[in-house]
């Protein structure tokens, strides 16, 4: 067993959401939270908190909450945000997967953390749509965040949203927890 020369780290007993936003003060709430580095988009706190308030009640009002797993597979973009913690929000666990994953390899995580709902961007829809297939997610369960030809845009988000007023009751621990798939053999994939 190996000891740290530095004291034990203290983990908050609160969720991550109370953690991250909730000591906001209003002067704080019109500060920017996130740059999307293509586009150059700002979103303030108080946008972040709403959107993020938002998906957590569409998909609590879509039956995705404590107990569920949702795989998010998409780039670093404001809106991995937004989904990454509404999820957790919803009491959700998340499992985030590569976006260089081939459909094989997300498959394979999919199956792995048990995802039931797996969230995603158009760029990403055909191996995402494919591993989703093969792990059991049922089509209505895909969600693409910016839209598909067949797909309307993130529709959990459209969805009528249940209003939670504070993060549900999550038996410890509250931090997010993350799976990853068994490791894959080396060398080149066929």
């Amino acid at each position: 067993m190996f000891s740290s020369p530095f004291p034990d780290v203290e983990i908050p007993d609160v969720s991550l959401y109370e953690y991250l936003f909730g000591g906001l003060e209003e002067v704080d709430l019109e500060r920017i939270a996130l740059v999307d580095g293509v586009s150059g988009a700002e979103m303030s706190y108080r946008s972040l908190v709403a959107q993020i308030d938002a998906v957590a009640g569409a998909v609590a009002a879509q039956g995705l909450g404590v107990h569920g797993v949702a795989a998010i597979l998409c780039p670093n973009v404001p809106a991995f945000a937004v989904v990454f913690h509404g999820l957790l929000r919803a009491g959700a666990t998340v499992t985030t997967v590569n976006s260089l994953y081939t459909a094989d390899e997300i498959a394979l995580q999919l199956a792995d953390a048990g995802a039931e709902w797996l969230f995603t961007v158009s760029a990403l829809l055909p191996a995402a749509r494919e591993a989703a297939a093969r792990a059991g997610i049922p089509a209505e369960r895909l969600v693409v965040l910016d839209g598909a030809p067949d797909i309307p845009r993130c529709r959990i988000c459209s969805a009528p949203a249940r209003r939670l007023r504070k993060s549900p009751s999550i038996p410890p621990p509250t931090w997010p927890l993350c799976r990853t798939p068994p490791a894959l053999p080396a060398g080149p994939r066929a």
